[in-house]
C-alpha cells in the first residue's frame, strides 16, 4: 500500500471509530449502513474508490437492511457526490460472483446469473454496476469484479481463514468433485498494484481481478496444512464446479515481474490469521 501514499492524499471514509491513521491521511467518519448525506464529505478528489462491504453481507433477511443502504444506496449517494463536485473519475468494486457458471474461465463479457439465481447480496451488486453505467457519462467509471482476494488481517470468515479452523479443528472440509471447485486466488498486494494502476488508466470499463495460479480447494487446503503441521481432513460432495477468472484483461495492464507467487502469499496470509 505505500504507493498510495507516496503518490497520492488520501482520504478514508469510514465507520470504524478505532481506525488507525496511516501517515498522513485523513479520515472521515461515517456509517454508511445508515441514511447520510453527501454534504457530510468535505474536500475535492480526483478519484473515489468505493470498496465499501457491509460485514454480515451473507445473513438475509434480517441483514437486508445494511446490505441495501451499503451497496445500493451509499453507492448512490457516492456517485453524486462525484457528479456535484467535479470528481474525475470512480472505481466500484462489484464481485466475480454473479456470473454466471461455465465450464470456461469467466471474461468480463460472460453471462451473469439469472435473476432467479441471485442471492440479495448479488442482486445489490449488479444494482451498483447498474448505477456505475449509468453515470458513465458523467465521470470515467471502472468496475471492479474481484475473485478470492486474500491476505493479512483477513475476516474470520474469508476462504484461507475457515480452511485454517477446519484444519486446526480436525473438522473435514468438503470437496465439490475429486479435487474441489478450482479458483485463481488474488494476493492483497497485487489486488492494491492493480487498483494504483488503474487510478491512472483513462478507460470506461470492466476488469476481473483475480491471480494468475489455479489451484484446486483440496491444492490449497494441503498447503495450508504444511504450513500448519497437520492434514486435511476431506469429505466429497457430487456436484463438481469452477471459478476461475480469465484475468488477461489485467495481466495486461501488470507489470509481469510483480505477481506475488500463491505460496507465498499463502505464508504471509496465515502468519497472522
Amino acid at each position: 500500500m505505500e504507493n498510495y501514499y507516496d503518490r497520492y492524499d488520501v482520504t478514508i471514509l469510514t465507520r470504524n471509530r478505532k481506525h488507525k491513521k496511516i501517515r498522513n491521511e485523513n479520515v472521515i467518519f461515517c456509517d454508511l449502513s445508515q441514511p447520510w448525506s453527501i454534504d457530510e464529505i468535505g474536500g475535492t478528489f480526483d478519484v473515489i474508490i468505493i470498496l465499501a462491504q457491509e460485514r454480515n453481507y451473507k445473513i438475509f433477511p434480517d441483514n437486508s437492511h445494511n446490505i441495501f443502504m451499503v451497496n445500493v444506496y451509499s453507492t448512490h449517494r457516492l456517485f453524486e457526490f462525484a457528479r456535484k463536485n467535479g470528481v474525475s473519475k470512480v472505481i466500484y468494486a462489484s464481485t466475480g460472483g454473479i456470473y454466471k457458471e461455465q465450464l470456461q474461465a469467466l471474461k468480463e463479457n460472460s453471462a451473469i446469473r439469472d435473476t432467479s439465481d441471485l442471492s440479495f447480496y448479488f442482486s445489490t451488486k449488479i444494482a451498483g454496476e447498474g448505477l456505475a453505467a449509468a453515470y458513465k457519462n458523467e465521470f470515467e467509471v471502472t468496475i471492479l469484479r474481484p475473485f478470492f482476494i486474500f491476505g493479512k488481517n483477513q475476516n474470520k470468515n474469508s476462504l484461507l481463514s475457515d480452511l485454517k479452523k477446519k484444519i486446526l479443528n480436525n473438522a473435514a472440509i468438503t470437496l465439490n468433485g475429486e479435487n474441489g471447485i478450482s479458483i485463481n486466488p488474488i494476493y492483497v498486494a497485487d489486488a492494491a498494484l492493480a487498483l494504483n494502476i488503474l487510478i491512472n488508466n483513462d478507460e470506461n470499463f470492466v476488469i476481473n481481478i483475480a491471480g494468475n495460479e489455479i489451484v484446486s480447494i483440496k491444492e490449497l487446503s494441503i498447503q495450508v496444512g504444511r504450513f500448519l503441521g497437520k492434514k486435511p481432513l476431506f469429505i466429497q460432495a457430487d456436484d463438481k464446479y469452477d471459478i476461475i477468472a480469465d484475468n488477461s484483461k489485467l495481466n495486461s495492464i501488470m507489470p509481469q515481474d510483480s505477481w506475488t507467487s500463491l505460496i507465498s502469499g499463502i505464508e504471509k496470509c496465515l502468519i497472522d490469521l
